[in-house]
């Protein structure tokens, strides 16, 4: 039961997150200038959590760099700069049991055949 609400919650935070991305691109529309809202870093497997789930969005096969980039459009990454991010999510895709090295940078969802 428990876990049935973790989940009802979680989903409920990415239509938020979601939500928030789609009003924040309609003022950027309206302003001509981009509003950034101060988020928390997410970091170690929040990164795989948030790679998984922005290689689904990508259809299922992308560069890590797509990844992260993204990942950017709904988290911040924890990290000095962009090229310690890449490697976070680099590390996170390679250590998932979810996802493929396809080569030079390219990681595949298993599930997404």
């Amino acid at each position: 039961m428990l876990s049935n609400h973790l989940d009802s919650i979680q989903l409920e935070l990415k239509q938020v997150d979601i939500s928030i991305n789609a009003f924040q691109n309609e003022l950027k529309k309206l302003t001509g200038e981009k509003i950034v809202l101060k988020q928390l870093p997410i970091k170690g497997a929040e990164i795989g959590e948030a790679a998984i789930e922005a290689l689904r969005r990508l259809g299922g096969t992308a560069h890590y760099s797509s990844v992260k980039e993204e990942i950017e459009k709904f988290h911040l990454i924890s990290g000095a700069n962009d090229k310690s991010k890449a490697d976070s999510v680099w590390n996170q895709l390679n250590k998932s049991d979810m996802v493929e090295k396809i080569g030079r940078g390219e990681f595949h969802l298993k599930d997404s055949d």
